[in-house]
Formats: structure tokens, sequence, C-alpha cells
């Protein structure tokens, strides 16, 4: 994954990049290559180079190298990368960086939920007067043993032009061994990040006495505390590992 921001200021309003690759097993080709397309608007986003399914990702890893502009651009155009990481695909990734990704979210509470096409992410608006907002994952038919599954990362960004200048967040669960939702099925988050940049937030469940059995429902109430309706969360994924 590569953490990266194109300005607006360059000479195109999109690009394609280009990984190549070589391993133990061989040099870099033409056919060791994965693309991805960028997002230019000024604002960070990760482009995913998914290599689970290339034949040729076998041995150990030697070289990479990032066509950052694969086609046109212009002598002045820049990118700015924050963060390159490799992530093993052992994990379980719900998506929300793709138009029709509400449909994931399977219930809310004080919360309007909307596809954000600026953002590539999952827009969580507080609406109404009460601040116990959530919006809650059903991920029961998904057969995810508690035994293989201990951290949620969930990728986010909170606006500076929110009410607030710090959030916390609490995660709630429910498992086939613990049906119910009750406050001692929880895990408290550190102080959020306000910044206008996107952070992950990593929520470990590894020690938690009661994560035991299948994974049914996560509910992530995004704003724990103080907050004014039309604060905004913005989600670009959750992934499970």
């Amino acid at each position: 994954v590569v953490e990266y921001m194109v300005p607006t200021t360059n000479s195109n309003t999109n690009y394609g990049s280009t990984l190549f690759y070589s391993t133990s097993d061989g040099g870099i080709s033409s056919e060791k290559t994965v693309k991805a397309t960028l997002t230019v608007d000024g604002q960070y986003h990760t482009a995913t180079f998914d290599l689970s399914g290339a034949a040729s990702w076998t041995g150990n890893v030697a070289v990479m190298r990032f066509d950052y502009f694969n086609g046109t651009c212009s002598e002045g155009d820049k990118i700015y990368i924050k963060r390159i990481a490799l992530v093993r695909a052992d994990g379980f990734m719900i998506d929300l960086s793709q138009e029709g990704s509400e449909s994931k979210i399977t219930s809310s509470l004080y919360t309007n939920v909307a596809y954000d096409s600026e953002q590539k992410a999952i827009a969580l608006e507080r609406s109404g007067s009460s601040s116990d907002v959530n919006v809650t994952f059903n991920l029961t038919s998904e057969a995810l043993s508690t035994d293989n599954y201990t951290k949620i990362l969930v990728r986010y960004m909170i606006p500076t032009s929110n009410s607030q200048s710090s959030y916390t967040a609490t995660l709630y669960f429910t498992t086939s061994e613990y049906t119910t939702v009750a406050e001692s099925q929880t895990v408290y988050s550190n102080k959020l990040s306000v910044d206008g940049q996107y952070h992950t937030l990593v929520i470990d469940l590894a020690d938690h006495e009661k994560w035991q059995g299948n994974i049914a429902k996560l509910r992530f109430d995004y704003f724990n505390g103080t907050s004014a309706e039309g604060d905004i969360m913005y989600i670009e994924y959750v992934f499970i590992k």
C-alpha cells in the first residue's frame, strides 16, 4: 500500500501508476507489475497494489520500483508519499472507498450515512439532537473466528471544521458466544486525530476475555462523548486481521 497525495495544481486530473517488483526468483520485467489509479484532489489516499494473485510473486522480495506517474505528465508535476508498506493479505477487508459502500453498514443510530465521491470514503454525519451515534457492521455470515482475527484497523479522517478539537471512539462487539451488546464487550480508543488527514485507528482485542467464538457484529460509536449535529467522520476501510 502507498499512502500518497497528488496536488490539484498538477497538469492532469488523473494519473495511473505502476509498481514493478523483483524477487529472489527473478528480476524486474514487464510481467511483474501491478497498476493503480491515483486520485488528484490534494487529499491523502491509500493506493493498494494487490499481489495476492500474481503467479510471479514468489521467493523473497528484492526490489520494488514505483512508477508514480505512468503515462502523461508534465515537468513539475508532484506526488507526496507519506508511507509505503507491505501488508499481509490474511485479513478481512470492509472496503468503504467505492460508490455504494454504504450498503455494508447494516444499521446506524442518529447518523446520516453517505458515500463521498471526493473523499472516496463513507461519510458518517451526526444527525439529530442525541450524541449517541453509531454504525454497525454485521459479519455473521463471514465465519471469522476470533482465534484468527484479533485486531481491527479503522482508516478514518475527521475534518478540522468539526465542532470539537478532539474525540474518542468506542467499539462494541458481539460474537457467537456473546450475542448481546454489552458494556463488558467494548474497547475504547485513545484520542482521535482531528486534522483533516487520514489516520489508522488500531483496536487490539487479543487479550479481551469475551473475544471468543466467531465475530458476529461490530458496532462503532465513532464519536463517544461530546459532539455536535453535523460533525463528520470519513471512513475509508475497516480491516480485520
